[in-house]
Parts: structure tokens; C-alpha cells; sequence
């Protein structure tokens, strides 16, 4: 019988990727090695800058590295997992994201308990997706009932959807304010900072549209 990881049960049938799943799943892992390492750099040249500048460890510091650190973590996980080399198991994964694009909306935003309550907002409804993520898709994964496997199908179309909508709406209001608060006052070298986000949001939306049409 085949050993398997925590809380994962004997019954358990492995859903292994093919040859050419993997060899996909290769030249992903691959290009966020390289983009891997560029995001170390960035993130120290960050850190050492402000460090310089304000002589403490701040908000922001602490959550671009959990991301970096728990986003490379995660990838080797599922990468090891995908070849063969770790069995099955259960793990919980840290998103920082949506509050490191609420923290720097905070620096240039005008009214700083708006972007205090949209913080407090966007991790109260991360908390119960997460909640939701431990009721319905760990189960589904861990295959109990084929109900669950039906639910979470469901489920994750849904989060995907609802995640997706957020990431759009925080990375637009933190465009809006870089054109109403800088850019509307003369700052005219922030004008490339406005332009480059809202080409990541489109790169993003295409991203998560070509997800959902995937799974579709």
C-alpha cells in the first residue's frame, strides 16, 4: 500500500500529471526560477533602501518577503510533488498580496482610515475564503465523497472569480490614486509607475481569464 502524507487517507487515488503536463508545468517552473531571482533583488534593494532611510523594520518590509518566501516555498512544493518526490499531503499557503498593493496605497492615499478600513475589509474576506478553502477543498482533495468533489468544482471557479474581481478593483484604486493624487498635481515622473500597472493589470486579467477558461 502506498504511503501517502498527513491526514491523507489510504483510499486516496493520486492524480498524476502526464508527460506533457509536466514538461508545461517544467518551462513554468523554469521562467519563475528567473523571475524568482529578480524578486530577491528587487525585494533587498527595497529593503536596504528603506532600511537606510527610516532605520526600522515596517509593514511593508515584513510583507513582501512572507509573499516572496511563502510564493517560492509553495512552488517547489507542488513542483516536487508533481515529479514524484514528496507524497501527498495537506499545506496552507500565506497570500500578502492584496496587502501589500493596500500598503502602498497608503503611502499616497489622502484619507489614510479609507485605505485602514479597506485593509481591515479585504482581510476579513480573505479570512473566510480561506475558512471556506478548509471546508470544502482540502476534503474535495483528499477525496471523502465524490458530494465534495461535485462542491468544490463549483467552489473553485467561484473563488477564482472572487479573488480575481479584488486583485482588479485594489490594483485599480491604487492606479486611481497614482493619477489623482501625483500625477493630477505635476508629479509628472510618476507617469510611467501609472503606466506599467495598468499594464500588469492587463497582463493579470488576461491571466486569470485564461485560468478560468481553462477550468471551464
Amino acid at each position: 500500500m502506498p504511503q501517502y502524507g498527513t491526514f491523507v487517507p489510504p483510499y486516496y487515488v493520486p492524480d498524476l500529471p502526464n508527460s506533457e503536463e509536466l514538461s508545461d508545468a517544467s518551462v513554468v517552473w523554469g521562467m519563475s526560477l528567473s523571475l524568482t531571482l529578480f524578486a530577491f533583488i528587487r525585494c533587498f534593494s527595497q529593503t536596504y533602501a528603506q532600511w537606510r532611510r527610516i532605520r526600522k523594520v515596517n509593514l511593508y518590509m515584513v510583507l513582501i518577503w512572507l509573499e516572496l518566501w511563502s510564493s517560492t516555498i509553495i512552488g517547489v512544493i507542488y513542483f516536487a510533488y508533481m515529479r514524484g518526490h514528496i507524497p501527498p499531503s495537506v499545506n496552507m499557503s500565506v497570500q500578502c498580496i492584496y496587502q501589500i498593493i493596500l500598503n502602498r496605497a497608503g503611502l499616497i492615499a489622502d484619507n489614510a482610515a479609507t485605505v485602514r478600513r479597506l485593509k481591515w475589509a479585504v482581510f476579513g474576506f480573505i479570512v473566510l475564503i480561506n475558512i471556506a478553502v478548509a471546508c470544502i477543498w482540502i476534503p474535495a482533495q483528499l477525496q471523502i465523497s465524490p458530494r465534495y468533489i461535485r462542491i468544490n468544482d463549483i467552489w473553485d471557479r467561484t473563488e477564482k472569480v472572487m479573488l480575481a474581481i479584488i486583485d482588479v478593483c485594489l490594483n485599480l484604486y491604487f492606479v486611481y490614486l497614482v493619477r489623482s493624487t501625483l500625477i493630477a498635481r505635476g508629479l509628472s515622473r510618476y507617469v510611467t509607475l501609472y503606466r506599467v500597472n495598468i499594464f500588469m493589470i492587463s497582463i493579470s486579467m488576461t491571466m486569470d481569464v485564461g485560468c478560468l477558461a481553462r477550468d471551464s
